[in-house]
């Protein structure tokens, strides 16, 4: 089933009202992707070059989807090796532009490629396959909207086998009985777009290459920027150390 047809049937009691027409439907559909992908998945800021010589390394423009941001153990010591940023974008060559919605859709949600291969978890899907449906699929209608990029990305180098990092007993088979909160219930709908966030991947100590969830989002994380090093917050509610 293609993105625009599952949405212009969508009845879900979360889904947001339904818009006069097909066109506007859509519209909505792609606005709430954009926003997921870039400010709260992040999917846009891991698959583009950055500029690191500005606040937070904003995305390059025009670079949008494109991939190639090098992740190693320079920028954080838990990452056994050298992974770059996939080509997400719509190019058929070197991005996604074959891929069939399922197809893009068991990437994000099991880190398994169209070709079979599997994601190293750096991308927090075991996050994402907690996420309701029709998110997961504007994130997708949002992205084939991105502009095609020709840009063939290095295979990894890992120090480890993928089998030792793969979250699989995390993994929900399905998604499609995932459900968004509703905004009304602030509690539970932070804890929503937090998971979505991974904000606990980045705020939580690693020791020996594992995160240490008896202290989650306590921080601790040291990340080694080009120009820049920081440690991860502890963003918990202690009064002396947090927040």
């Amino acid at each position: 089933v293609t993105t625009a047809v599952y949405f212009s049937s969508c009845k879900e009691k979360n889904s947001e009202p339904k818009a006069d027409n097909k066109e506007d439907s859509v519209q909505k559909v792609i606005a709430r992707g954009e926003y997921l992908a870039n400010n709260v998945a992040t999917c846009i800021h891991c698959h583009s070059q950055r500029d690191f010589n500005k606040f937070s390394g904003p995305v390059v423009p025009g670079t949008e989807g494109g991939g190639g941001f090098v992740f190693d153990g320079k920028i954080a010591d838990f990452i056994p090796g050298v992974i770059y940023g996939k080509n997400i974008t719509p190019d058929p060559e070197t991005g996604i532009g074959t891929w069939t919605d399922d197809e893009i859709l068991r990437a994000i949600t099991h880190g398994i490629r169209k070709n079979g291969d599997t994601l190293f978890p750096i991308m927090p899907y075991a996050n994402y396959n907690r996420m309701a449906k029709d998110d997961l699929l504007s994130i997708i209608a949002y992205i084939r909207t991105l502009k095609p990029i020709k840009n063939k990305i290095p295979d990894r180098q890992l120090m480890i086998p993928i089998s030792m990092a793969y979250p699989g007993a995390a993994l929900q088979a399905s998604v499609d009985g995932n459900v968004r909160p509703p905004v009304s219930e602030t509690v539970k709908y932070g804890e929503y777009l937090s998971t979505a966030a991974d904000c606990i991947g980045c705020h939580t100590p690693f020791v020996k290459g594992q995160p240490d969830f008896s202290r989650a989002y306590a921080g601790g994380n040291l990340f080694n920027f080009p120009g820049f090093r920081v440690n991860s917050s502890n963003i918990t509610p202690d009064s002396t150390t947090g927040l």
